[in-house]
């Protein structure tokens, strides 16, 4: 008797050839990611950037998500009433399931809009995340756009001191 070929063999085909790419290919990508803890983080009246303990973002402890592609957009110079600011934009495709075998949830793309990734040292703020690659129901690749989070930015948030360049501040 034959495989059948139904949309959920064809799903699970598509995670074992990402699964395979990046267990066989040396070129594979994997970046920390910073998932939102909304249980533990605390407004403060100014939630830009937190200064203490107890009001400040929380993120859980990063696993390495394994990512597809990864495009890279220089960043123009911005004029802001601080003078001229730059910073990069990367587009990254993952796939859903990834994701999922990293503890994050992804079945709402809303849900990642707080979170974080490094990438090359730098910390992106996910601005958008969106459903690339679908099959019946089911998601199969996620495209997530970041903005370069600038060290002064940095600065008074414990979880990402490891990646403010001090020869820049």
């Amino acid at each position: 008797m034959g495989r059948v070929w139904n949309t959920r063999t064809r799903i699970h085909d598509i995670n074992r050839a990402f699964k395979r790419y990046h267990e066989y290919d040396t070129e594979g990508v994997v970046i920390p990611w910073y998932h939102f803890d909304s249980v533990s983080s605390q407004r403060d009246d100014i939630y830009d950037e937190g200064n203490s303990t107890q009001s400040r973002r929380w993120y859980l402890p990063p696993p390495l998500v394994p990512i597809l592609f990864i495009d890279k957009m220089e960043g123009g110079q911005e004029v802001n009433d601080t003078g001229l600011y730059s910073v990069d934009k990367y587009h990254l495709s993952v796939g859903k399931q990834a994701l999922l075998n990293c503890g994050i949830n992804a079945d709402r793309v809303q849900q990642l809009l707080n979170d974080r990734f490094v990438f090359e040292g730098h910390v992106f703020a996910i601005d958008d995340a969106q459903q690339m690659g679908r099959l019946g129901y089911y998601e199969t690749i996620l495209g997530i756009r970041g903005t370069q989070i600038k060290n002064d930015e940095l600065i008074n948030d414990p979880d990402f001191q490891q990646y403010i360049d001090t020869d820049v501040i």
